[in-house]
C-alpha cells in the first residue's frame, strides 16, 4: 500500500490483497453498525458501547442508555460514506485501487478502522498479551483466527498511523475542535 497527500485529499493506492483485507473489514463494519447493541456479540458490545466511564460518572441508567444510543447513531452515520467506498471497490478490479478521500473524511475513516480494530480483538479475545508479541515463534504458536485477527489488527494500525501522518494539520485542529468541547 502506498498513501499520499495531493492538496487536501488522501490517496490510499492498495495492492489487490490489501483491497481485499480492507474490503471484508469495511463489510465486517457495516453488519455491525447495523445492529443494536444488544444484538451483537457480547464482546464487541463492550468493546464498542463501554459503560465503564457512565458508571465512573455517576450516570444513571437511563443517561447510558441515551449515551449507548447516541454513540450508535454516531456509528450508523458512517453507514452511507462506507458503503460508498465499499461500491467503489467492489466494482473496480484495477489493481492497484485508489482509495481517494478529502482529508475532512480521515476521521471517519479513523473511527472506522478503529472500530474493526476493537471488533477483531473481542470476537478472537485477543488481550494485552498478544498485543505484546515479540516473535514470529510465539506468533506462530497462536491458533489461526488469532494469529489472523493480529495481522488486521497490525495492519490497520500501520494504516492509521499513515493516515495520521497525512493528515497531520488537520489531526491537530481535530484534537483542539474536541478539547474545547
Amino acid at each position: 500500500m502506498q498513501a499520499s497527500r495531493t492538496d487536501n485529499n488522501l490517496i490510499l493506492e492498495l495492492g489487490l490483497l490489501e483491497k481485499q483485507v480492507l474490503l471484508h473489514i469495511f463489510t465486517s463494519v457495516i453488519s455491525n453498525y447495523r445492529l443494536k447493541p444488544e444484538e451483537m456479540h457480547p464482546k464487541v458490545a463492550a468493546a464498542w458501547y463501554s459503560t465503564r466511564g457512565c458508571k465512573s460518572a455517576g450516570m444513571t441508567a437511563e443517561e447510558t442508555g441515551e449515551w449507548i444510543e447516541s454513540l450508535r447513531e454516531y456509528k450508523s452515520a458512517n453507514l452511507a460514506l462506507l458503503e460508498k467506498w465499499v461500491t467503489a471497490m467492489s466494482e473496480k478490479p484495477a489493481d492497484p485501487f485508489i482509495l481517494k478521500l478529502p482529508v475532512e473524511q480521515a476521521h471517519v475513516l479513523l473511527s472506522i478502522i478503529n472500530d474493526h480494530r476493537l471488533l477483531a480483538a473481542a470476537e478472537s479475545e485477543i488481550g494485552d498479551e498478544e498485543m505484546e508479541l515479540h516473535s514470529l515463534n510465539e506468533f506462530e504458536e497462536l491458533p489461526a483466527d488469532k494469529q489472523a485477527a493480529l495481522y488486521e489488527i497490525h495492519f490497520l494500525a500501520w494504516l492509521m498511523e499513515e493516515i495520521l501522518r497525512l493528515a497531520a494539520p488537520e489531526a491537530a485542529s481535530w484534537n483542539a475542535a474536541r478539547d474545547n468541547t
